[in-house]
C-alpha cells in the first residue's frame, strides 16, 4: 500500500474536476459517525449484553471479544426489526454532525463527490445536507435505503444517465427507518441486482474508502479485480487479511493512516487543501448548535495533551478557550484569563501528577473556577475534572465531582466530556 498525502489527494480531485473526469466514488463505513457520538460496534455490543442481563458489568472484562460478539449476534437473530429499533434508537438520538460532515457537505455541493455508498445506520449525513446553507437546491441530492426502497427502484435510479443529482445509498438500512442489517447472515450477500450495481461502480470508478473495517462480506464480494485506485483512509494501517485481500483487487492501492486517517481530521484537511480556508460551524443552519465556551486549564508540562483535547473538541463543534489560540498579542494575560473563566459555561480542569502538586497560575485558575462553582445549582455541571494519569486531586471540592479518565481510554473520555457539555 503506497502512502498518499491529503494534499496530493486534493490536487488529484481538483484536476479531475477541471478535466471533467468522474469524481471518486466515496464509501463511508460506520466509523465516520463515531466522532459525532455514535458508539463503535464493540461498545454497542457491550452495552447490549449488560442491558439485556446477559453479563454483569463486573464480569464483562472476563468475557473475550469473540464470545461477546457471538452472544450479541445470537440474540440479534431472535429480535424482530421493531425490537432492534426499540433498543438501538436511544444510541442514535439527538446526534449532531461533526465538523467532518460539514466539510463533506461542502465537497459534495461543489461536485467533488456524486455517488456515495455507506454502511452507517445513522442520519448524520442527511442532517448535514438538509441543514446546510451551501446546498442551494435540496432536490440535488437523494438518499436511498436498502430494505426501505425497492431494489428495482434503486437500480433504476443509479443506472440513469448522469444528472446533477447526488445519490447516496445506505447499504445496511437506517435506524430511523426501522430497517437494520446487522448479523453476519444479513450482511453476507447483497441481492444479485444490488450486488451487480455495486460491482459496476467499484469496477469503473476510483474509490475513497473511509471509516470502514471491511468486516462485512457483502461489500467484499462486490469488489473484483480492477484497474483502478483505492485510497483507504483509517487511523490504523491496512494490515489484516480482509483488508489486504480487498486492496489486492486494486491495481493502485494507497492509504492515509494515523491522525490524518481520522474522519474529521481527514475531511477538514481535505476541505482546507481544496478551498484554501478552514471549515466553519456556521456552514450549517438550524440543524446544529454551537456548544457553549469551554475553558481549558492545564499545567505547562501537559501542553501536548491540552492541545490534542482542544483539537478534538473543536472538531466536534465545541467553542473552546485555549490560551495558545485565544490570547491576543498585547493582552494582559492575567486579566484575559480571569475574564475567560468567568465568561465560560464549562471549566475543563486537566489534572496530572504535574498539576496537582504544582504551585502557580494553574492552581489560581482552578481556585477561581471553584469560587464560581458555588454560584451554580448543585445539579448543574461547571467544572469537569479530567485526569491525564492516575493522580489524586488536591482540592477537596474536586473529590466530590465525577472525573473523566483520559489515560484509560482517550476516545471514551472525549465522548464523556462531550456528553457533559451537551447536558442541559
Amino acid at each position: 500500500m503506497q502512502p498518499i498525502s491529503i494534499q496530493q489527494l486534493a490536487k488529484l480531485m481538483l484536476l479531475r474536476k477541471e478535466s471533467g473526469e468522474n469524481p471518486y466514488l466515496l464509501f463511508l463505513g460506520a466509523g465516520v459517525s463515531i466522532s459525532s457520538g455514535v458508539s463503535n460496534m464493540s461498545d454497542l455490543i457491550d452495552r447490549f449484553l449488560i442491558d439485556f442481563g446477559l453479563v454483569s458489568d463486573d464480569k464483562l472484562p472476563e468475557m473475550d471479544r469473540d464470545k461477546r460478539f457471538q452472544q450479541f449476534i445470537s440474540e440479534m437473530e431472535n429480535l424482530s426489526q421493531s425490537e432492534r429499533y426499540a433498543w438501538l434508537k436511544e444510541g442514535f438520538k439527538d446526534l449532531k454532525p461533526s465538523l467532518g460532515f460539514i466539510a463533506l457537505t461542502k465537497l459534495i455541493e461543489d461536485g467533488y463527490f456524486d455517488v456515495i455508498f455507506t454502511t452507517a445506520w445513522d442520519r448524520l449525513l442527511n442532517l448535514s445536507l438538509n441543514s446546510s446553507h451551501v446546498i442551494k437546491n435540496k432536490n440535488n441530492f437523494r438518499f436511498y435505503v436498502r430494505g426501505v426502497n425497492q431494489d428495482d427502484f434503486i437500480i433504476r435510479e443509479f443506472r440513469r444517465p448522469s444528472t446533477q443529482r447526488i445519490k447516496i445509498l445506505k447499504l445496511h438500512g437506517e435506524i430511523d427507518s426501522g430497517v437494520i442489517f446487522v448479523t453476519p447472515k444479513e450482511t453476507a450477500n447483497f441481492p444479485n441486482n444490488i450486488a451487480n450495481l455495486l460491482k459496476d461502480f467499484f469496477k469503473t470508478r476510483d474509490l475513497i474508502m473511509i471509516g470502514y473495517s471491511v468486516s462485512d462480506m457483502d461489500v467484499q464480494r462486490c469488489i473484483d479485480q480492477n484497474e483502478n485506485t483505492l485510497i483507504y483512509i483509517n487511523p490504523k494501517p491496512l494490515n489484516n487479511q480482509l483488508l489486504l485481500s480487498l486492496a489486492s483487487n486494486y491495481k493502485y492501492p494507497k492509504q492515509i493512516v494515523g491522525r490524518d486517517g481520522e474522519f474529521d481530521v481527514f475531511m477538514n484537511k481535505l476541505y482546507e487543501a481544496i478551498f484554501n480556508k478552514k471549515v466553519k460551524l456556521e456552514s450549517l443552519g438550524k440543524g446544529t448548535t454551537k456548544m457553549p465556551q469551554v475553558f481549558i486549564s492545564y499545567a505547562r508540562q501537559d501542553a501536548d495533551a491540552a492541545r490534542k483535547i482542544n483539537e478534538d473538541l473543536k472538531r466536534r463543534g465545541v467553542d473552546t478557550w485555549f490560551d495558545e489560540e485565544s490570547l491576543l498579542p498585547g493582552q494582559n494575560w492575567r486579566t484575559a484569563i480571569k475574564k475567560a473563566i468567568k465568561d465560560s459555561r464549562f471549566f475543563l480542569a486537566l489534572l496530572s501528577s504535574n498539576s496537582v502538586t504544582k504551585k502557580g497560575f494553574v492552581n489560581k485558575e482552578l481556585r477561581e473556577a471553584l469560587e464560581l462553582l458555588d454560584e451554580f445549582p448543585e445539579s448543574a455541571i461547571f467544572i469537569i475534572p479530567v485526569r491525564l494519569n492516575n493522580c489524586t486531586p488536591s482540592h477537596e471540592k474536586l473529590l466530590d465531582l465525577n472525573w473523566v479518565d483520559l489515560f484509560i481510554s482517550w476516545q471514551d473520555g472525549i465522548e464523556k466530556i462531550l456528553r457533559s457539555i451537551q447536558t442541559p
